[in-house]
């Protein structure tokens, strides 16, 4: 914990190096002194089909949700989601200089009780 689930539009298919953007928040993630490196997992998957608003096929999301253990601060998970939401910035500069590219960073709180491990 935390799980890091990044959802992208297909027509933002190669635009951003996610090892490097998961690096970053990583790395600025553990810098909050709050999380155990080798406990932070990212995945991105490609979302091919969707319709925002109009319709209009040059429009684009990106939605990192971050899946925390519950009883986190407020204002650690306002750090974490500025820290995410910069992140995405700096990795859809392009993008959002272009237009109707929109990032989203949604935190989530995961119950102790509803979550299950093993480690190997």
């Amino acid at each position: 914990m935390p799980h890091l689930t990044l959802e992208y539009t297909s027509n933002l298919r190669g635009a951003a190096d996610f090892q490097r953007l998961f690096s970053n928040i990583h790395t600025g993630m553990m810098s909050t002194g709050e999380f155990s490196l080798n406990d932070i997992k990212s995945r991105a998957h490609e979302t091919t089909e969707y319709v925002i608003g109009d319709g209009d096929i040059g429009k684009s999301f990106v939605h990192l949700k971050v899946a925390l253990l519950a009883g986190r601060s407020q204002e650690l998970k306002q750090v974490v989601g500025d820290l995410c939401l910069q992140a995405l910035r700096e990795a859809y500069q392009k993008e959002l200089t272009n237009g109707g590219c929109q990032l989203c960073v949604e935190l989530l709180d995961i119950h102790r009780e509803n979550y299950f491990k093993a480690l190997a």
